[in-house]
């Protein structure tokens, strides 16, 4: 069951990664790519592998969230990132917005993949 959702999750998520990829032509740089490769898996597998699948459809749940996943996503990436008139306390915002950010991130992805393990690991025994 394990690898099962693995793989479907790594497919789909390649898949609609490829497919966002492609709107993000303005940002198309391999950090915002992986960031939301890695986001939109972690959160597939993590909130998928929790609802229940109708009988012979256990990929139809990833599908379901890695797609609503990725457009909420692809909203919250900013459209552009020219900076103008960069001045010192507007760096410094940016800097603590940036700080946030990555605390953000790692707690969301501490928390999906604790989501995971409870998941598999509440199932398994």
């Amino acid at each position: 069951m394990f690898f099962l959702d693995l793989s479907y999750v790594l497919v789909i998520t390649l898949v609609l990664t490829a497919v966002f990829a492609v709107g993000f032509r303005r940002q198309r740089t391999w950090p915002v790519v992986l960031v939301f490769f890695v986001i939109l898996f972690l959160a597939t597998w993590a909130v998928g592998a929790w609802i229940r699948p109708p009988a012979g459809m256990s990929w139809l749940p990833y599908l379901v969230v890695g797609l609503l996943f990725a457009l909420l996503l692809t909203a919250l990436i900013p459209l552009s990132r020219a900076v103008r008139n960069d001045r010192s306390k507007e760096a410094e915002e940016k800097t603590v917005a940036i700080v946030v950010f990555d605390l953000f991130f790692w707690i969301l992805v501490i928390g999906l993949i604790a989501a995971i393990i409870v998941r598999y690991v509440r199932f398994h025994y």
